[in-house]
């Protein structure tokens, strides 16, 4: 025991003298002496806090970049020429970056906005201007979401580099010679990163200003309704202005209808290049989307006039007007889902225009035709542009429209057919992927419209044949005469009928032609009637014996196996049998057929 005691009080004095000084430095706290060591970056010695040299307050920050330009001016002086080659340009660097590395430390001014006087009243061209006002902020406001995403993703990567750039600089030997490569490295990818998280901030600055703007100018929109006080002098103007969109589109129209009349009888390719084809196609597509600017002129014009004079004379002035406005809905929703398809067109021409002028073997002939190609699709492309922000236009003008007819000229009843007709127009140009091809069968494409119609339709028939059933099963049991067996096969029959006949409508709500339908039926039967012989055959005799009545429940009979019992329960397909000694069979009903 004593040695053990003595044993155990030497371990806990070596303990004591090992940890001590540990202990007493982990928990020492550094003095006001100790943050004025801080170590001018030097990139052969550089620790994992090196940082905190020049991220000092705003009074020390000159003089650490100046002592640190010192430090990097005497370790530029001090390389071999063959050094210099290689690290003359980042020491370079580093010095800009230390120059402009105040400007990260100027505050971010705050978001404020003065509310602008709003006019005493508002005609049509000053909605219309607040609208346009409404789409260059909101364009500028994606764009500037855009360049912010693009801007984290990239201090991310940055952020990240740096982390592996640090840590393969302290685990790199100070006799290495790429050390002092690495050390330089680590400076410049850290200033660059501060420049970058400072441009980030500003961003996001710029971001929350649009935001904010956008919502200033929705807010004076809504005042400009209640507010609006529309001049019919314009009226004449607009009449014109209408005819001559009329006969525009006429015009555009008919150019369309030539280029597509020329692509047809392009198709042959014996008689025509796929260049002259391809020719064709985007000649087609320019056509298209021309008549679709045409278009939606017309369309704008008609609902400033409907805007100047606001059908409420009478109600078959206001219905019409509500129907018109569903009609231009459903215009400006089927133009929106074409441009998609052009876009799509045109990018792809873009790309084969672009492949096509990269190729080293190309003739001079061809790269002249192929720089005129790319000088139309970039006209094209501006055509795009001009189509999107037409369509925004429209948007906006048959929006106010319906909340100016709502607010000021609707009743209950017509504010509740506005409301539904919004929602149908919300979800028609929210679900126009429904209509989209997703797979052919034949001719017929198949979407996502036509697989939900026929599984409602499917769903149905499923229903309304489990209700008859059970609808028959009851009438069983309300009437003792009519056999247990006998309801038991009607109520499948029944089932089985007016399930099959939904199942045959839903496939046909598809449009598939019925020969196409048969042919697959066919085929099928074919392929499986081998394996359902048996099936169809007992299905059969159970019919059979259930009609003629010649057997029934309860009947004594002999199989031709010679088993004998009595009929206990009788099915379509099948019956069962009690034994003479107490033992139960299911017989296919083939062996009860007389």
């Amino acid at each position: 025991m004593p040695f053990r005691k003595s044993l155990v009080s030497q371990i806990l004095i070596l303990f004591f003298l090992f940890f001590t000084p540990h202990l007493l430095s982990a928990f020492t706290k550094p003095s006001n002496g100790a943050k004025a060591q801080l170590l001018i970056p030097d990139p052969m010695k550089l620790s994992p806090s090196w940082w905190d040299y020049l991220n000092v307050d705003d009074e020390s920050l000159p003089k650490h970049i100046q002592k640190t330009e010192e430090a990097l001016d005497t370790l530029r002086k001090s390389l071999s020429e063959e050094e210099q080659s290689h690290e003359i340009s980042l020491l370079k660097r580093i010095n800009v970056s230390l120059q402009s590395l105040r400007e990260t430390r100027t505050p971010l001014p705050p978001v404020i906005f003065v509310k602008k006087e709003f006019f005493s009243q508002y005609d049509l061209p000053d909605l219309i201007q607040l609208g346009k006002s409404l789409r260059e902020h909101e364009v500028a406001f994606h764009s500037q979401t855009n360049k912010l995403l693009t801007s984290d993703n990239n201090v991310k990567s940055e952020t990240a580099y740096y982390n592996t750039l640090l840590a393969h600089y302290l685990t790199t030997s100070e006799k290495s010679k790429d050390r002092l490569t690495l050390g330089i490295e680590v400076i410049l990818t850290k200033l660059e990163l501060v420049h970058h998280q400072h441009r980030h901030q500003l961003l996001a600055l710029q971001l929350e200003k649009q935001k904010s703007q956008i919502s200033l100018i929705r807010e004076e929109i809504t005042y400009a309704r209640t507010h609006f006080q529309p001049s019919k002098d314009r009226l004449p103007q607009l009449e014109e202005e209408i005819s001559g969109a009329e006969k525009q589109l006429l015009l555009s129209q008919t150019e369309a209808f030539r280029a597509l009349t020329n692509l047809n009888r392009k198709l042959d390719p014996q008689l025509f290049s796929q260049q002259e084809r391809e020719s064709a196609a985007q000649s087609v597509l320019r056509a298209n989307i021309k008549a679709a600017l045409a278009n939606l002129t017309l369309i704008n014009k008609k609902i400033q006039k409907e805007i100047l004079l606001p059908a409420t004379e009478s109600e078959n002035k206001k219905a019409s007007l509500l129907e018109q406005l569903s009609l231009w809905s459903d215009e400006l929703a089927k133009i929106q889902k074409e441009s998609l398809d052009w876009k799509r067109q045109t990018n792809e021409e873009m790309e084969s225009t672009l492949k096509k002028l990269s190729q080293e073997t190309i003739e001079p002939q061809e790269m002249l035709s192929e720089r005129k190609a790319l000088l139309l699709v970039n006209e094209t492309f501006l055509n795009l542009n001009k189509l999107d922000n037409e369509l925004f236009l429209n948007d906006f003008l048959l929006q106010q429209l319906d909340l100016l007819f709502n607010e000021r000229y609707a009743t209950i009843w017509e504010r509740f057919q506005i409301t539904l007709s919004q929602s149908f127009s919300y979800l028609k140009k929210h679900t126009a992927w429904f209509d989209e091809s997703l797979f052919k069968i034949g001719d017929t494409p198949i979407t996502p419209l036509a697989i939900f119609k026929a599984l409602f339709i499917a769903l149905i028939a499923y229903f309304l044949a489990k209700g008859v059933q059970t609808l028959i099963k009851k009438l069983g049991e309300r009437y003792s005469a009519l056999e247990e067996s006998a309801i038991y096969t009607l109520s499948r029959v029944v089932y089985y009928c007016i399930f099959y006949i939904g199942l045959f409508i839903a496939i046909t709500s598809f449009g598939i032609e019925l020969t196409a339908i048969a042919f697959i039926a066919g085929a099928v039967t074919f392929w499986i009637g081998f394996g359902l012989v048996p099936v169809v055959t007992n299905f059969a005799s159970g019919i059979i014996v259930l009609i003629d009545k010649n057997i029934r429940k309860g009947d004594l009979v002999q199989l031709e196996s010679g088993e004998t019992g009595t009929i206990a329960e009788m099915n379509v397909r099948t019956s069962v049998l009690h034994t003479e000694d107490g033992k139960q069979m299911i017989i296919p009903n083939t062996e009860l057929v007389i």
